[in-house]
């Protein structure tokens, strides 16, 4: 018998698809099969990543030579996810998404309605082996199981073992310790206060763990109201001290992302910064020598640990039930289940969203931080998925940025943000 292997990639750069032919399997004497797969592109055959790109490649590559009537056609999402998932909508809305897609768990539940149910692949017991927060996100408000969440990552404190003996747990402590790490690092405290997402996200654990409420169960807006709007002042008044004080710079009204804060920290000045659990390995991939630690990040007293959590997800679009059985399989192969999602997480540097999979005995999930990584998935928080939440972390990006800068109090600017989103929202 002979054998033609195959697959197809697509390219997505800047909303335009370009094709190019790398190996693809069809079988001469069994049905054909293409299946169609819109994927991140950083966990992908396609990644920048080496480790990540050998071990997709070769569990793709390994898993069409048992499915040899398969043809595999990927799409890559690019760079810009935000405008891959808007595409991606609209795909689902006119009947033309592909077959199965990797997901940003923050856009899940806008393609619960469009999702096929994945109950009859997952038992019970797999299911209750995801975290609590990844195992809710997976389930559409029917109740059903519309997607698998794959990998994930949490917001931390990071400080330097070398000027850093016991890291703070409060707010007090954050500021008394930098203070007198001053002399020895000229930012002793630093982390995402801009315009952009992560100034929200490395924030909201603060909120969550005095009892905030972003939205309410209907998705409706409160977090600019009683013990919300009290929450948010106070997150704000601390994040002034901070600057105030000269603990933090500044400039950290300027780092809207993670990414932002790289040049800072390769400077060698910093001792403590809040940040995602990925960001080590970018260090290291920077050249930066310094050893890390991890833990919670500081809250405002005797309250938490709480800690908001990301990740991906894949979910299945196609009715074809066929399909749907080759796929649950692939996905399974190259990072849902156990054995795939342990090599997954470990090739991307992810946390993996399996208490089993936590839990190996394995080289990487053993080093300290990793470990202290997954000690924090069991109290993780994913951000709500309600329609009005982009408007609402908008609003507070400027919220934050606008007192770190003095232009606002913490009072004039939570107002500011609520009567923005109600406007918005028409409440």
């Amino acid at each position: 018998m002979k054998t033609l292997r195959t697959w197809m990639t697509a390219a997505l750069i800047s909303g335009v698809a370009s094709t190019a032919a790398i190996p693809q399997a069809a079988a001469e004497d069994a049905a054909p099969v293409t299946l169609t797969w819109l994927a991140n592109t950083n966990q992908s055959p396609n990644s920048n990543s080496p480790t990540a790109k050998e071990w997709y490649k070769s569990r793709v590559d390994s898993w069409l030579e048992k499915h040899s009537n398969v043809k595999l056609t990927v799409n890559y999402q690019g760079t810009d996810i935000n405008a891959a998932m808007t595409r991606l909508q609209e795909q689902a809305g006119s009947g033309r998404a592909p077959d199965f897609a990797s997901l940003d768990s923050f856009f899940l539940s806008r393609f619960y309605d469009k999702l096929q149910p994945l109950d009859g692949f997952y038992s019970a017991e797999e299911v209750e082996d995801f975290v609590p927060y990844a195992k809710a996100g997976m389930h559409g408000p029917d109740g059903k199981l519309k997607a698998i969440w794959y990998n994930t990552d949490v917001r931390a404190l990071f400080y330097r073992k070398d000027l850093v003996e016991t890291p703070p747990k409060t707010w007090d402590e954050t500021l008394a310790l930098a203070a007198t790490l001053k002399d020895k690092a000229s930012t002793p405290y630093v982390y995402p206060g801009g315009r952009g997402e992560a100034a929200v996200m490395e924030h909201l654990p603060m909120f969550w763990a005095m009892g905030g409420q972003l939205v309410d169960d209907n998705g409706k807006a409160v977090f600019g109201e009683g013990a919300n709007r009290d929450a948010w002042i106070k997150i704000l008044g601390f994040l002034k001290q901070t600057v105030d004080s000269g603990v933090s710079p500044t400039r950290v009204a300027n780092y809207g992302s993670e990414n932002d804060m790289y040049p800072e920290l390769m400077r060698g000045q910093t001792a403590m910064f809040v940040g995602g659990s990925w960001m080590l390995r970018q260090l290291a991939a920077l050249g930066d020598k310094h050893e890390w630690g991890i833990a919670p990040i500081p809250m405002s007293g005797d309250v938490g640990p709480s800690t908001a959590a990301g990740g991906w997800t894949f979910g299945v679009f196609t009715p074809d039930a066929e399909k749907q059985k080759l796929i649950v399989d692939l996905i399974n192969y190259i990072g849902a289940d156990q054995e795939g999602m342990a090599g997954a997480a470990t090739a991307n540097s992810n946390l993996p969203t399996r208490k089993s999979v936590a839990a190996l005995d394995t080289p990487y999930f053993n080093t300290e931080n990793v470990k202290n990584f997954n000690s924090m998935l069991a109290y993780g928080q994913a951000r709500p998925g309600a329609a009005i939440y982009p408007t609402i972390s908008t609003e507070l990006q400027v919220a934050i940025s606008s007192v770190i800068t003095g232009q606002k109090t913490p009072e004039q600017a939570i107002d500011d943000a609520w009567n923005k989103v109600q406007q918005q929202s028409g409440q």
